[in-house]
């Protein structure tokens, strides 16, 4: 587990920290507007590497996005994208 690091982050007020191959972030958004909700979008779109996995919850989804098309589905059950475009 020496290669995986656990951080806390404000998805509303914190900035990009890192590039990340993974980032889980399950049954959050679902609590924002949509505004915000395409705000948080943009910084993991920002904080992950090319062809990196962005997992969200089961009642969220990215297809209103500004960033969509800049993922692709992995798993549609799972809500499991991948990153494809900088």
């Amino acid at each position: 587990m020496k290669n995986v690091s656990f951080r806390r982050h404000d998805l509303v007020l914190g900035e990009p920290f890192n590039k990340f191959d993974l980032i889980l972030c399950r049954n959050v958004m679902i609590y924002f507007n949509q505004s915000l909700q395409n705000e948080v979008l943009k910084k993991f779109h920002e904080s992950l590497f090319k062809y990196g996995y962005l997992a969200i919850g089961s009642k969220e989804s990215l297809i209103w996005c500004d960033y969509a098309n800049r993922f692709i589905v992995v798993n549609t059950e799972e809500k499991i994208y991948k990153k494809i475009k900088d």
